[in-house]
């Protein structure tokens, strides 16, 4: 048994259950569990995306758009915002910044009764853990 990457209910392989997978691809689409790049790949972009970022914050992060089920950077109409793990020096937990900012809206959501933006973790290419949040701010058109 596996726990869902965003309800964390129990589901029978690593990723999602599909309630959470539609509810983070906004409908029918697919929405993957592993991203297709590294922690690494979204420092580069950030460097050259700096001056387009429209994200305040001074946590790590990029916007991504979701195509033909793959997530992927963009400067552009972000429909989601990828938090890694921070890269400022942080000791002993660093690894964990991810699954506590999702632990942390989980309990708001799902014991609190507050409305949070739909949220999970996702894996990078090589496993490395990261937060996403869907935009709340933005609408298809």
């Amino acid at each position: 048994m596996h726990r869902c990457m965003s309800t964390l209910a129990d589901i029978p392989q690593e990723g999602y259950s599909r309630v959470a997978a539609r509810r983070l691809a906004g409908g029918n689409r697919k929405f993957p569990f592993r991203l297709t790049f590294n922690r690494a790949d979204v420092v580069e972009f950030r460097m050259r995306a700096a001056e387009h970022m429209s994200i305040s914050g001074v946590q790590d992060k990029i916007s991504l758009k979701l195509i033909r089920g793959k997530l992927v950077p963009t400067e552009l109409d972000g429909e989601y915002i990828l938090k890694p793990v921070p890269s400022a020096d942080i000791p002993r937990f660093k690894a964990d910044v991810p699954a506590n900012e999702h632990l942390t809206m989980q309990l708001a959501s799902q014991v609190c009764a507050i409305n949070t933006a739909v949220n999970a973790c996702i894996h990078f290419a090589d496993g490395e853990l990261a937060y996403i949040t869907r935009r709340f701010d933005r609408r298809a058109g």
